[in-house]
């Protein structure tokens, strides 16, 4: 199952137990299969450190306000070796659970289709997908969708981890940084029925160092249908 940052993941991960046991969150009053937003002081203890340790490392934002998160080299080992799970839509589709988003209003489409890339055993039915794609320049970009509702699960959005709206919901934009000097994009909002990820092997830059800046990335967001 794909995972999703802090901001998006303490409820996905608790609702989908729940879902399991039949019950309900005794500290969200949420359902499952819904998205709920909280803020942090309303959150149990341990998610609550979890979540302020996550703002406090990221206090040093970069010039466009964007949140920087220090993350090991291995975090970036998927773009290494992505091209090794890559697959066709004939063979991934048929054990799909959820309906990929359609591009077609979406830059996405002019890009380099590179395939879907298998979450797990291909064979295995699914309720995420993944699909890569290349820019022009040669960076990757990753979309991510998990269908949290066919899973049994819900999503808790922590309010003070928001900083950025897509279709007019709250978003999460951060910059992870590897020692090395690697770097990545990482935009994740929601919608009714699923959570979304776009993830580029670049950090988005300012509108006068070129075309793919933090606009560009939120209006790759905004036409995914």
């Amino acid at each position: 199952m794909i995972k999703l940052p802090l901001a998006f993941a303490a409820a996905l991960v608790t609702m989908s137990a729940l879902a399991h046991e039949g019950a309900k969150s005794p500290f969200t009053d949420a359902e499952v299969g819904k998205v709920k937003r909280v803020s942090k002081d309303k959150l149990p203890p341990t998610i609550k450190r979890m979540v302020e340790e996550d703002i406090e490392g990221n206090r040093n934002p970069n010039k466009r306000g964007i949140p920087h998160e220090v993350v090991p080299e291995d975090a970036f080992i998927f773009a290494d070796n992505y091209q090794n799970r890559l697959r066709s839509e004939e063979r991934i589709r048929p054990h799909l659970k959820v309906q990929p988003a359609d591009l077609s209003k979406s830059k996405l489409v002019d890009y380099e289709f590179q395939g879907f890339i298998a979450d797990g055993p291909e064979t295995a039915t699914s309720h995420s997908v993944v699909r890569a794609f290349k820019r022009p320049d040669g960076v990757l970009i990753t979309l991510s969708e998990f269908d949290f509702v066919s899973a049994g699960g819900g999503v808790l959005a922590v309010d003070e981890l928001m900083n950025v709206k897509v279709k007019n919901q709250p978003a999460r934009l951060v910059v992870k940084k590897a020692p090395s000097g690697r770097s990545m994009s990482e935009l994740t909002w929601v919608d009714k029925r699923k959570a979304y990820t776009l993830t580029v092997l670049d950090e988005v830059t300012e509108p006068q160092d070129g075309a793919y800046d933090k606009p560009w990335l939120l209006d790759l967001a905004e036409r995914l249908k």
